[in-house]
């Protein structure tokens, strides 16, 4: 079925259109012309009136969902013929997902509960007294192990060898042989290193609306005028090369396309609602406005494993990564109200971190950004690879959770809302995996000294001090500007 056909339906229903629509009429009856000039004109007033951007914005909505669902498809559906990897990437994961919900299940037993039940009265008037904090809510978890985290999706990753005809030398060289291709390097640096360059003429440090750098001022009003267009395109160029922080709120909401409607804010407080009467047994896992995740059935479409839907664990069949709450805290450092948060929350999650959890040929997958971590890594620093192969480091292991975190929780939190702009502006995830391989030659001359997995996880633990612009330029330099990594 061709794209428009699925597309326009989906357009002329939308509320927004009919909103769209009303105005145009509006303005059609108030003009006063002949018929021969009439299209003209009208179209003439309404790109003036901007009415042109609200529906080029609708339009961009659609195609993004149309986009995120047919890439989530089965690869044995719909008659499409797949290539042998991208079908041994589809079995790997459906034994995954199966293990998945035998850990759930098991959990539950422990427990001794089922997956979903009504809380008490008092548990509801309890925590909706306590909605605002509970983050520092008092309740006992240590019972309760995360379904998985980094480390076993190193190992799902390390499983994938078992898929593919390969040599010994090639098992040994690399954790992830998948047979997928991955981007081009020199197309990577391409893609970057101008924006990466731009984004240094305004490096501030704290509150930018004070600073003395002029370049700083005039992307500030420059930011305003993109604000202004309403346009996530528009949006998304500027954020390329970094966002000040007093325009992040307005541009991020723009690309997200999560400003909270009427409409919206009915569909949170019905959430928030859920989260208050329904007792998850995932809830033990999450807190807060990852409540309300739990509960939003739009997720439930990402999900490629039948089974999963079946097993009403909830609505939306989310099964919580250790540290999948870090994927929120970074939002409350950019928005003031829970609604904003969540639907911020909720497209990035369904835009790109859910990508971070499972297996397929897509270029923002984990299995592409691992590929390609390593890939950097043996072309960059191939004596530094060398190092780690005759001393039994892995370094894809120390970099996943970073990768799969998104750098949340390694990186200060203004280089990782610089980070992130990097990521809403190309709309890709694929900076991540260049930044691990910078933060590695970054420490280069401490790792040629370090043996052990252990004392590279030591060396490598604290990223505080990385400044992410200054370091993702000079990785992308030449090799005989590459030695120097002012980064930090």
């Amino acid at each position: 079925m061709e794209l428009d056909v699925i597309l326009l339906p989906k357009v002329v229903n939308d509320k927004e259109y009919e909103k769209f629509f009303t105005h145009v009429m509006k303005l059609a009856t108030s003009l006063n012309v002949p018929n021969e000039d009439f299209p003209k004109i009208l179209f003439s007033k309404i790109t003036e009136s901007s009415l042109d951007y609200e529906l080029k914005n609708i339009i961009l909505r659609h195609l993004s969902e149309c986009t995120t669902t047919s890439g989530v498809r089965s690869p044995i559906s719909g008659g499409i013929k797949r290539s042998k990897a991208q079908m041994a990437l589809f079995k790997v994961q459906m034994n995954w997902d199966k293990r998945l919900l035998k850990s759930l299940v098991n959990l539950a037993k422990e427990q001794g509960r089922i997956l979903i039940r009504a809380r008490s009265e008092r548990n509801i008037q309890e925590m909706n007294l306590k909605w605002n904090e509970l983050s520092s809510w008092d309740t006992d978890l240590s019972s309760y192990k995360p379904l998985y985290g980094p480390k076993d999706l190193f190992d799902l990753l390390l499983s994938l060898k078992d898929q593919q005809q390969i040599t010994r030398l090639e098992r040994k060289w690399s954790v992830v042989v998948s047979g997928i291709d991955v981007t081009d390097l020199q197309k990577i640096s391409d893609l970057y290193k101008n924006y990466l360059e731009e984004g240094l003429k305004t490096e501030w440090d704290g509150n930018s609306q004070f600073s003395d750098n002029g370049e700083l001022r005039n992307r500030i009003i420059l930011g305003n005028a993109v604000a202004r267009k309403n346009h996530p395109p528009l949006a998304e160029e500027y954020c390329k090369s970094r966002c000040p922080p007093e325009l992040r709120k307005v541009l991020w909401t723009q690309i997200l396309d999560s400003s909270v409607t009427n409409e919206n804010l009915e569909l949170f407080e019905h959430l928030r609602d859920m989260a208050l009467r329904q007792d998850l047994l995932v809830d033990k896992l999450i807190l807060k406005v990852m409540l309300c995740l739990t509960r939003d059935s739009d997720l439930n479409r990402l999900v490629r494993s039948d089974d999963l839907r079946k097993v009403v664990s909830s609505p939306s069949a989310l099964m919580p990564c250790y540290g999948i709450s870090m994927y929120a805290a970074p939002l409350c450092y950019v928005y003031d109200v829970p609604s904003e948060i969540y639907f911020a929350l909720k497209n990035l999650y369904i835009k790109y971190w859910h990508h971070l959890h499972y297996l397929d040929d897509n270029p923002s997958g984990l299995v592409h950004l691992a590929t390609l971590f390593e890939r950097l890594l043996q072309t960059h620093e191939p004596d530094l690879w060398t190092h780690f192969l005759s001393h039994e480091i892995n370094a894809l292991q120390i970099a996943l959770p970073w990768i799969v975190r998104a750098f949340s929780g390694f990186l200060s939190i203004s280089q990782l809302l610089s980070l992130w702009d990097i990521i809403l502006g190309h709309d890709s995830l694929q900076i991540l995996p260049l930044l691990a391989a910078a933060v590695f030659s970054l420490r280069r001359h401490a790792l040629f000294n370090i043996s052990s997995q252990h004392c590279a996880e030591v060396a490598l633990a604290d990223l505080s001090s990385i400044r992410v612009f200054p370091l993702l330029y000079l990785t992308l330099q030449r090799e005989d500007n590459a030695r120097s990594f002012p980064g930090e």
